[in-house]
This record gives C-alpha cells, structure tokens and sequence, in this order.
C-alpha cells in the first residue's frame, strides 16, 4: 500500500476541490490509472458527508480503487463506533450536572446525544427551525456546526448553558459557570440562536478591546457557516459615525464597555451578552475600573434591556446575586462543571515590611519553578515593577501589561511570568504541550483583592481548560489593609490595634475583614440608592451634577469605613477568631528554624516577637565543608565555640563549653555561625568567578563525550573483528576446494564427460569467489560509512572552541554603491565577494586583503534581489528576487564569466529565507504564508522542481537551518514556533516536534552540531535546545541575554555566526558586536555611526563587510584580528 500520500500528521479535513485534485495528481504521477481516478472523484462528489473520512484515506494511501473503497469502509466503522462512545461519554456527563432552572433543557440534550450517535453527519441544506423555542432539529445542527467547524463535540455543559441563557423567561439572566468551560463558544452559539431564532441583533461585551477583536474575527468563519453577520465596535471607530453605522448592521457585534457605551442608541432594541464583564454591573463601590462615570452611565443605559440582559462569569457571591437581582431585575443559573481541576491551596503569607514580602515572593517562585511556571498577578503596574527589580536580580522573568496591547499569551515550562490584574482579566492564557505533559503552574497573587470574588476571578482567569496547579497569596500587610474600594477613609485605624500585639495581625484575619466590608458596601449602597437618586434628580446643572455624585461615592466610602472599623475593634466574635487564628499561627512559627541577629555566638533565642524575626538563610548551593567535624584539642570533644583571639591559629582556635567554664574572659563566635560567613564568602566567591566555573563544566563535559566516543569504538570493532574471522574461514574454505572432493559425490559423475566436468567445476568456482567478493566489498562499504561516522563524532567531542583574549578590526576599503543592497557573501573559499545591486549581482575578487573590482554584473533579474546562497564546494550560487524568481549561477572554466545554469519561477508569495543542502541538489525556501517549500535542483536538465511544501506554521517562516549530515531542520516562524523536521529514506522530509519559543520572534537558527540547535531572537536572545534520549529537542537552560551585556542598548538585533570561529557577530543599526560563543563574552564592538543595513563575514572569520544605508550608501570592508 502506497504510503505518505499526505502528511498525516497534519490531521486536516480537505475540501472536496482539494480531494479531486489530490487524486489528479496522483494520476500524473502515475500512481494509479485514469479510470480508477475518475471512479474515486465520483465517490468524492458522492459522500461529502464522509469527508473527513476520505480525507485520512487519502492521507493513509492506497494502491488502487478496491483499496481505496475497502479503507474507507474500515475507517467508516470505526468512526461510527468512536462517534457511540463519544456521545455516551456526554451523556454521562450530563448526569452529573445540576441545574435550578428547566429540567426540560436535560430532557432535550438527551435527546440530542441519543441522535447524534447515530448519526452526526452534517447536511449543508440543513437549517435551524422556524419555531421561536428551541426545538430538537436545532440542537442537533448546532452539535453538527460545531463538530463541522471546530472538529470538536460540544460539551453537554456548554449546551445546557445556551438552553438555559435562552429560555430566560421575563427576566435577563446570569449563567455561573466554571473555568475552562468555553465561554466563548458559548457566547458564539447563543448568539447565533437569538439571532436565528428570536430574530433579534446581539451585542456581545467582552473585557477589552484587543479580545473583543479577536474573539470577533476568530469566529467569523463560524458565524459565516450559520449565515450570521459579525463585525467589531472598537474605540478607534467610534469618532466616526459612518463606520459605527456600518458596524451595526451587522446582526452580532462584539466589542468592551467602553465602546457600547458612547455607541449607546444603535440597536437598543437588541440582546445584550456580557462574556465575563459582570463587574460593569456591580456597585460602582467595589469596582476596580477607575474611570466611575463610564461605569455609571454604563449601568443606567444597561436598564433599558432588562429581560434582554443575558450574561456569563465565573464566580459570583451571594451578595452579588443579590444585588444584580435587585437593581437590574436578573435571575441567576448555577452550572456546575463535569470536570473540577485539582487546584492546590497553599499557605498564603502576610509579610510586614515591602522587603520581607518582596524576598518572599522571589523564593517563592523559585522553589515552585522546578519543571513547572510561575505566574505572579501584581495589583497594578507599580507594584509590578517593585517586584520585576527584585526578582531579576536573581531569575529571569516576563513581563507583561495592558500597554502590551495583547489578546492571549501561552505559558512554558520553567518559565516565571509577571503581570498586572487588569492584564489577566484582558488576556487569554494557556499553557504549551511541554508544560502540560511535564508540570504544573504556580500561581502567586502578591496582594489581597477587596473581595473574594475577585480574588476567586483572577485565579480563574489562569485555571481554565483543564490546566492543573496550585495558588497561594503573598501579600503586604500595610498595603493589604487598605481595601482599594474604601477610598480617602482607608487606614481603619489599625495602628492602635496593632500597638497592643504587633504580632496578632495575619492573612485570615485580614479576609475575615474584607468580608465585612464587602457586607458594609451591600448595606449602605442600598441605604443611600434612593436617597442619591433624589438628590442628582433635584439638581439640574451638568457640572453640580457630577460633584454631587463624587460627593456621594464619598460619603458611602466615609460610611464604609466607619463601620468596618466598629466591626474591628468591637465584635467578639471577630476578636475570637483573632485570637485563635493567630495562636495557631504563632505556633507555627515557633516551629521554624529561624535565628535572630542578636548573639549568635551563644545561642537563639526562644522567639516571643515575631516582628523580631528575621530570616538570614541564604542559598548554600552545595557549598560543603571538607572535615567531617572538628574537636576541640584539650578536650578531645566536638568543639561548639570559635575564639576570636589573633594569636591562635589553626585548631587551636575551636573549644568547646568545658573551655569557657575555664577561662575567665574570652571572646568567641559559636562555631556555626563562623562556618556559615565562611559559606556565605565561598558563594560569593563562587558566582563572581561564574563564568571561569562555567567554562571548566564545558572542559568536563569534552572529556565525557570524548570517553563516550572512544567507548562507541569497542563494540564497533569487536563485531568487526567477529564478522572478519568469519569471512577468513570463508576465504581459507574457497582456497581448499580444489584441493579437495567427495567420493560419494563424484562417484556419480563417473560416465560425464571430463572436459565438460572441469569447466563446470572452474566456472562453479568462479561463481562462488565472485559472490564472496561482492558481499565483501559491501560489507567493507558499510563497516567505512560506520567507522567514519564514529570518526566524525569523535572529531565533533574534539571540537574545543578557540579562547580569544581580545578581538580588534581594521577598516581595510571603503566604496560608494546606490543601488539597494539585501544580500551579501562570501564564495566558498573567500576569494570572491557578492553583492546585490537592486536587480543585478556584483562580484568583487578578493585577494591579499584587497578588494579588486573586474566590473563583473550578472544581470536577469527583473525585481529587487533579496537572497543569495553561494556552494561550500565551488564558484556556484543561487539568487532570488521580490518576485520569487531563482536564477542559478555558475563560474565558468575561464575563471572570469559566469553563466546562468537555470532559472525557476516559484509560486507568488514572499520567500523570506534560502538555503541549499550540501550536496547542491536541493533548495529550501521559507515563505511568508507559512510553507516551506523543498525543491530540487536537476543539473543535467537544468530545471528546478518543487517536490515537497511543508505545512506546519501557521505564520510567516523566518528562518530554516539544517544539521551537519543533512538529515535534521530547524524552522521558526513569527508565531514563537519552532519545528524539527527528519528526513526519511526516501529523501522526504516529515514532522518531528514542534516547540514554542515564548514570545521571543526567532530570527536566526542553526545546528551548532548534531544534537545542539542556536536559536537568535529579534530581541537579542541567545538559547540553546539540546537533543535528549528520546530524540527530541529542549531548552537547557534560560538562555543569554544580549541586553545583559554592558554598552548593548534595547533595539532590534541581527545575528550572523561564524562555525570555524564559533563566534557571534550581531548588529543593531548603529554598532557590530563580537561574541565568542563559548564564554558568551563581548570581546569588540565596531561603530558605524551609520545605519548599517547588511552584513557577512568571511567563513575563515578574518574579513567583515558591511553595506551602510544611509546617509551615503557604501561597503565597507574590515580586517578582525585575533589575539589568542
């Protein structure tokens, strides 16, 4: 059976064009016959509905058309049984569900499922009832659309929370659902439902602008397969009231509060769908949107939809319900989740000052990080920036903020993120495969929200889609105790409480605050609504008007305050639980092994004041002492103390209790905390010498690989040796054979011929030395190709970086050229220089240090040449313009003219990258649609034919390497992916991994060997990916930041590597630099003062050139010289 047909891997569901042309193609290339292909387009044209099934059929391959219809029917069947035990699955799901609102939503989801494991085939005439409730017909199409478009079953939770959105009754309503259940689908459907079924427009609020873009133009395409209009309604568009117009005429629009609120009076008549923005409907008191009027207003106009108010979130207090009951007339639907993710609590911490709680979080997140991520949720973008300074001190961490402008970020492992609150709620997050299969994520949030529902919502935000880990509170006490919503009124008075027990304020005692005053903000927000609405209703100017309203906020705050503080310091019952909680906590306390600063040398303490306490461990690392113990010298027991007296020296310096008893006045330190300075001083030590220490870890690893490669040549050779023992008695037997022979064999040949008998035996003899030989021979080859591929091993474990002590260069010519350069090189033995000139190449000769121009122009381009590829063997190279045209060159015998070889026309879209394999017969091309396209290079027939197009990014392709034996490739594309690619025996290449790069836009990726991937991102970051026992590639480590190294400002990087000097050369638009490889150390700079726009250096790393831009377009051509 014909095999890799598709890539199966890729899992895609072809188009029926795509299908028909698909098996044309397998037509030409002859793999089956014409009737047999017009046989199966039939089948195609006639079983759309199988069309995933056809497509993995094609996928799988086949021979001939009983094949094909034989592997459709396997694959048919074991559909249908997938498809059963799918929708049983759901269905005992939906067992587990509970609901206050209509059982009859259960009934008909039922009813569905039961269907739908018949049958789940999606018929294009379908459509949705004309019935204006929910009938079967409609959730049966609305589970065949999502399974059409998304290749996915929706979920019986996700269906019982449109039903019940939908059948709300006289009221809107609020559905209470958990995280990861897919609001967003969600969302999409019961839109689509109200539209379809109720006739009405729907206005969808999302958190933000950026989501609210995005979520619009991903489901644009499902909207699309239901026949529903979507646009988007953003800030930018709404000073123009021709595109807001042109918006609304769309049936569903999404777009943040902000945006629906100066649009307000477009489509009143419509739904309102709020997706996780409840807090616009809450009480302006206890929002954590500063802009309060935006919020006000939002929430007047909202009334005007009452029983059209439809909403989701993911947490919601009983307050809250109540609240929104009240004021905007809504019920609420609890949905509880199939599927609970198992999220750990840990042990939250309150530090009294900003340096215990900084320190607490920095190891905090260390600890947690290993093979899992961190994330930490800072309350605003100050107090980010508080933390950022004190943890990048010692850890590498990601920043992000709502300037960033992002709409989702995905989470890697070992990786620590910081960000804001409002970020979170703004941005999707998920975690990569890695993460998933390997770790958990730890959660920090480093203040106290001002309620628990908020609290509840910025966890929720991380926990969704089934991702696992664990959360923990590490807060300030000072700034915790100021519940943001309290306003002027926010210190409660606590420093007198605190002045009787310093010590008794903890992190349960402050939520057990917060819940009181988020009691307080529900009373007096009910007591002073009517009260309010009388005064603003009395006043009739516009700017009385609004300070009447401040006035008001205030004074509810003023309230809120006062009785939060009554609660502190009168309730009994508050008092009791004070104390409890702090007795325990206290108790735990005492149980850590902390010392204070005060007389070490005799002994700690029992700790009374916990305000007292300071931690002074630090990271001993595995710092050891060499002796086991040491005694004392007159008392021969384990010494305690060390004296501190100059004139004793070495052992006489420890002692032990029974010594100071004998000595009258003695100073000493106890002999631990002398031997932890000494630790603390060795750690120092240590990390200022890091790079030295880091260098000697590279020296040791050589020498093991070195042994490993020696040891891959004993077993290699006593195979040898045991196979070639073999072939010697074989050659000894076939030299004897003359020599000897078998009476009862020749006794049977006695009346042949004599003559006939010799040839037979000679030519029989000959026979069996030929056979011999040719086995031998290939037995030879093989055992060469082994030896030799242990040789280069070998030679790679050999391969020490060179240790260069300084780096300088020499301008040695300069030239004026006008002409826009983007390709320069060097010819395989760098006595050539190329160079584009808009559309023609210049060749320059380049000997003894000089630059000879020979006025050599290739010209045949008809656009800009942005690519060029030179052979590593002779005068060859490959040239690539604006208008994806290769031309390959050739230097011909005379040593002075080149000719074009051929020339290829690829398809239309940009190529963004080429490189050629070391054989020279093949030629990837990266493209900005997101292929890689592999062609190959027929010199006889001079043409260039494309046999492959690699399709596994979904963005545009920046850049490909390939390994030393050709047989491994790196790609990267501007979507932070990296994919590795293996080339099978058949010379195709295939998926092997894909991994993500976190954010970081690779630019530049290469095989520095084998097994060890470099990667150079825009934003000047240097990582490593090393291939592990199962053959697949990971990060060692954090990788190197270029902006680490002094006088290298923040600005887009580019990077060229030099193999034979293991050296990086990297360019900003004003400055080159020059770092070894091994040390990662700067060792020269060089400073255009220009905009320099391409670079290259020669492959011996002697000779740079440079083309500058502006202000006068030039080469430049400089000596580097190395001092070793």
């Amino acid at each position: 059976m014909q095999q890799n047909f598709l890539q199966k891997e890729q899992n895609k569901v072809l188009t029926q064009i795509e299908q028909i042309n698909f098996v044309k193609n397998l037509t030409k290339e002859k793999k089956i016959n014409q009737d047999e292909s017009q046989w199966i387009i039939q089948y195609i044209e006639e079983n759309q509905h199988l069309s995933s099934i056809i497509s993995y059929a094609l996928g799988i391959g086949f021979n001939n058309y009983g094949e094909f219809l034989e592997l459709t029917d396997v694959l048919e069947n074991q559909d249908k049984d997938q498809q059963k035990r799918t929708y049983d699955v759901c269905l005992n799901k939906l067992e587990s569900l509970k609901t206050s609102k209509n059982e009859n939503s259960i009934d008909l989801i039922k009813k569905t499922y039961l269907n739908l494991s018949q049958d789940e085939q999606f018929n294009e005439a379908q459509n949705f009832s004309s019935s204006s409730s929910i009938e079967l017909e409609d959730t049966i199409l609305l589970c065949k659309l999502v399974k059409k478009q998304f290749q996915q079953v929706l979920q019986p939770s996700q269906l019982l929370v449109v039903l019940e959105l939908f059948d709300h009754g006289s009221k809107g309503r609020i559905a209470e659902i958990s995280p990861g259940e897919g609001k967003t689908l969600i969302t999409v459907l019961l839109a689509i439902l109200l539209v379809k079924k109720k006739l009405k427009n729907v206005h969808i609020i999302i958190s933000s602008n950026s989501l609210a873009t995005q979520k619009s133009k991903k489901s644009t395409q499902f909207y699309n397969l239901c026949k529903v209009s979507v646009s988007y309604n953003i800030n930018d568009q709404i000073e123009h009231s021709e595109q807001v117009s042109s918006c609304y005429q769309n049936q569903v629009i999404y777009g943040d509060v902000l945006s629906h609120q100066k649009s307000h009076g477009y489509g009143v008549q419509c739904y309102i769908i709020l997706n996780d923005e409840i807090d616009s409907l809450l009480a302006v008191g206890i929002s954590m949107d500063q802009d309060i009027q935006i919020k006000t207003k939002f929430q007047q106009n909202i009334l005007l939809y009452q029983e059209r108010l439809l909403g989701l979130t993911g947490y919601l207090g009983s307050e809250e319900q109540t609240f929104l009951a009240k004021k905007y007339n809504l019920d609420c639907v609890l949905i509880s989740a199939h599927s609970q993710n198992p999220i750990d609590e840990v042990q939250g911490l309150t530090m009294e000052s900003e340096h215990a709680w900084l320190k607490s979080i920095t190891k905090a997140a260390q600890e947690k990080l290993n093979n899992r991520a961190v994330l930490i949720i800072a309350q605003d973008e100050g107090e980010m920036n508080k933390i950022d300074r004190e943890i990048s001190k010692s850890q590498k961490v990601i920043k992000y903020t709502e300037n960033d402008k992002i709409s989702e970020i995905e989470i890697g492992l070992n990786t620590k993120i910081l960000t804001t609150y409002q970020t979170i709620l703004q941005i999707t997050t998920k975690i990569n495969a890695q993460l998933e299969r390997n770790g958990r994520i730890h959660v920090i949030m480093s203040f106290l929200p001002q309620s628990s529902r908020l609290e509840e919502l910025g966890f929720a935000r991380i926990f969704r889609q089934g991702i696992k880990g664990s959360k923990q509170l590490i807060v300030q006490m000072s700034e915790s105790q100021k519940f943001n919503s309290i306003g002027n009124i926010s210190q409660l008075l606590i420093p007198e409480r605190k002045q009787e027990n310093s010590t008794c304020l903890n992190l349960e005692d402050l939520k057990l605050l917060r819940k009181k005053n988020e009691q307080c903000i529900n009373e007096i927000e009910k007591d002073w609504k009517q009260l309010g609405d009388f005064q603003i209703n009395q006043v009739q100017d516009e700017e009385q008007n609004k300070l009447l309203q401040q006035t008001i906020i205030n004074q509810k705050q003023n309230m809120i305050a006062i009785q939060v503080e009554q609660f502190y310091k009168n309730d009994e019952s508050y008092q009791q639980q004070l104390t409890q909680d702090s007795i325990q906590f206290q108790e735990s306390i005492k149980n850590l092994q902390i010392e204070t600063n005060e007389n070490r040398f005799i002994a700690s303490p029992v700790l009374s004041h916990i305000s007292n306490v300071q931690n002074i461990g630090f990271d001993k690392r595995q710092i050891q002492m060499i002796e086991k113990e040491i005694k004392c010298l007159k008392h021969k027991v384990q010494a305690i103390y060390v004296f501190c007296d100059e004139q004793l020296k070495g052992q006489d310096k420890f002692g032990c209790e029974q010594c100071l008893n004998e000595k009258d006045k003695i100073v000493c330190e106890k002999l631990e905390f002398v031997k932890e300075q000494i630790q603390k001083r060795k750690v120092k030590v240590r990390d200022q010498n890091e790079t030295s220490l880091s260098q000697l870890d590279y020296y040791q690893s050589i020498i093991v690989n070195v042994k490993k490669a020696i040891d891959n040549f004993k077993p290699f050779f006593h195979q040898l040796t045991l196979d070639l023992s073999k072939d010697e008695e074989i050659v000894k037997n076939l030299k004897e054979q003359p020599n000897n022979f078998s009476l009862l064999q020749e006794v049977d040949y006695m009346n042949v011929d004599e003559n006939y008998l010799i040839e037979l035996e000679i030519q029989e003899m000959q026979k069996k030395r030929t056979q011999f030989v040719k086995q031998l021979q290939m037995k030879l080859k093989q055992e060469n190709q082994k030896f030799q591929n242990l040789i280069q091993k070998l030679n790679e474990s050999l391969d020490i970086p060179p240790m260069y002590q300084e780096i300088n260069h020499k301008l040695l010519y300069e030239c004026e050229q006008q002409e826009l350069c983007q390709a320069l090189t060097f010819n395989f033995d760098n006595s050539k220089v190329i160079a584009s000139q808009g559309q023609n190449l210049k060749v320059w000769d380049f000997q003894q240090d000089k630059i000879i121009d020979n006025n050599i122009v290739l010209r045949g381009h008809e656009q800009d040449i942005r690519s060029l590829v030179v052979s590593n063997k002779r005068n060859y190279l490959v040239s690539e313009s604006d208008d994806s045209f290769l031309i390959c060159w050739n230097l011909r015998e005379d040593n002075q003219s080149w000719q074009q070889k051929l020339t290829k026309k690829l398809n239309s879209s940009k190529i963004t990258c080429l490189i050629m394999n070391e054989a020279e017969d093949e030629l990837i091309c990266c493209r900005s649609t997101g292929s890689i396209g592999v062609c190959k290079i027929i010199k006889q027939e001079n043409i260039v034919q494309e046999i492959q197009n690699l399709r596994k990014h979904n963005k545009q392709v920046n850049c490909v390497g390939l390994s030393k034996q050709y047989d491994t490739m790196v790609s990267c594309d501007e979507g932070d992916q990296i994919i590795i690619w293996t080339k099978e025996q058949r010379g195709l290449w295939k998926f092997k991994q894909s991994i993500e790069a976190q954010g970081k836009r690779i630019l530049s990726a290469f095989f520095q060997s084998d097994d060890k991937i470099i990667t150079f991102s825009s934003k000047g970051k240097i990582q490593e990916y090393i291939k592990n026992n199962n053959e697949h590639f990971q990060s060692e480590n954090q990788g190197f930041e270029i902006n680490s190294l002094q006088n290298i400002c923040n600005s887009p990087f580019e990077l060229v590597y030099n193999q034979m000097r293991q050296l990086f050369i990297i360019k900003n638009p004003q400055k080159i630099f020059f770092i070894t490889q091994f040390s990662l150390q700067l060792k020269n700079s060089i400073f255009c003062k220009q905009n320099t726009k391409v670079f290259n250096i020669s492959r011996n790393g002697n000779y740079l050139v440079t083309w500058i831009g502006q202000p006068k377009p030039k080469f430049k051509v400089y000596e580097i010289q190395y001092d070793q």
